[in-house]
């Protein structure tokens, strides 16, 4: 398909410039609605690739000529020496990740309760595993879910979901997401987030946080208050508003 529609371009002479606009605007966006359901094949990926990197460097149709530069080079930032060209794998990960998104954030959807119902029933999409006789979307999913799961942001809204010593929770420029230094020798495996903040006034409480924290975690805690209105969520560490873009 994507080759039946470039082909009917040839005949136009194009110049760079406009074979840029195109196969950004047109040709990377054809098989979008597949990719966001399944992971493509590498070989579809590869001939996809192919026929973009053909139109770029030729002007005739069936005409053969020389690529000077990699695909995957063209693919790279502008900033960074490319021309910003659509990696086909990458945004199909990327589209997977935000289906994985939404079933993250709208678990009352009907797509999210069945699949529920059928992969992970006692828990939930992000620790969920492939489980037998899984479909190729099921598997699909937990490809995007790689990417998704590495970037996202435990948020405590009440705290009643997230397990103090046991959950990431603690984002720390340095390592990342990870569970809190443990201060004491004894401690309560199964003490809740929702333990350490102060309901009247929806905010930390600081004197429990002393007691059982090393510095550099209240430190870090400290620098966003739960919002205690809803219940714990995630967030994509990347976007100012915690929301997933394909970006």
């Amino acid at each position: 398909m994507t080759q039946g529609r470039l082909d009917g371009w040839y005949f136009r002479k194009w110049s760079q410039a406009g074979k840029e606009v195109f196969l950004k605007s047109k040709a990377a966006s054809l098989p979008v609605f597949a990719m966001s359901c399944f992971r493509l094949p590498k070989t579809v990926i590869s001939k996809l690739s192919s026929i973009m990197s053909n139109f770029w460097w030729s002007s005739d149709e069936g005409a053969k000529k020389i690529h000077w530069i990699a695909w995957e080079w063209m693919c790279l930032l502008k900033s960074f020496g490319g021309m910003g060209f659509k990696d086909l794998e990458s945004f199909n990960q990327a589209l997977l990740a935000k289906q994985g998104w939404r079933l993250v954030n709208q678990p009352e959807s009907l797509l999210a309760r069945f699949l529920k119902s059928r992969y992970f029933p006692h828990e939930n999409f992000l620790s969920a595993i492939m489980g037998t006789r899984p479909s190729f979307a099921w598997r699909s999913l937990l490809y995007g879910r790689e990417l998704l799961s590495q970037r996202l942001k435990q948020e405590i809204g009440n705290g009643k979901d997230t397990k103090v010593w046991l959950d990431k929770w603690i984002d720390d420029p340095q390592e990342g997401l990870r569970p809190p230094w443990r201060k004491n020798h004894s401690f309560d495996v199964n003490l809740m987030v929702s333990s350490l903040i102060n309901p009247d006034l929806r905010r930390w409480n600081l004197s429990t946080l002393q007691e059982i924290f090393v510095p550099g975690d209240i430190e870090l805690i400290l620098k966003r208050q739960p919002v205690v209105g809803r219940e714990d969520f995630q967030s994509w560490k990347f976007h100012k508003k915690g929301t997933l873009t394909e970006k």
